[in-house]
């Protein structure tokens, strides 16, 4: 239990980035996948290769870069990809992604989903109650896929303690 508790007090110490935190200047491909990994590594997630976002493009999950450079709009896409891949499939991650920007701009939808999530990372232990969710639809989804996103965390560290304990 004890290691459990220090990985709980671990995500409250966990930051992401903001919108307006996210690099300004246009990175290329091995620019990308290095922020990318450098922001998803604390939540112990899967690295983001470049033949995976690669493979977005083509798939059309993630925009095309121009002129080979991936701007900001990429950044948030593949930071918010990278957290949902282990949850739902990449047609579910951008149809969503699609949902909610369709009445609302990148920057404050990218921006909510953040919260969200730190809400959830640093928020309530299983036993306490989440607060409840709004009643626009949007911010159900970005609140229940953060909350899928930390749910699998959770239970994945749980397994590898029990498993370790065995």
């Amino acid at each position: 239990m004890e290691e459990y508790t220090e990985w709980r007090e671990h995500l409250k110490l966990i930051s992401f980035p903001g919108w307006d935190d996210l690099p300004l200047i246009d990175l290329y491909m091995d620019q990308l996948v290095e922020y990318v990994n450098s922001v998803i590594k604390p939540l112990e997630l899967p690295e983001v290769t470049s033949t995976m976002v690669n493979n977005y493009v083509k798939k059309k999950v993630l925009p095309a870069p121009i002129k080979k450079k991936y701007q900001t709009i990429h950044i948030a896409d593949l930071l918010v990809i990278s957290l949902m891949k282990p949850v739902f499939s990449l047609e579910e991650v951008r149809a969503a992604i699609d949902v909610i920007t369709a009445n609302d701009y990148p920057k404050a939808a990218y921006n909510r989903f953040v919260d969200s999530l730190l809400t959830r990372l640093q928020g309530p232990t299983e036993k306490e109650e989440l607060a409840p969710a709004a009643d626009d639809l949007a911010n159900r989804l970005m609140q229940d896929a953060a909350s899928i996103v930390y749910q699998k965390m959770e239970s994945e560290k749980l397994l590898a303690l029990m498993q370790a304990k065995q």
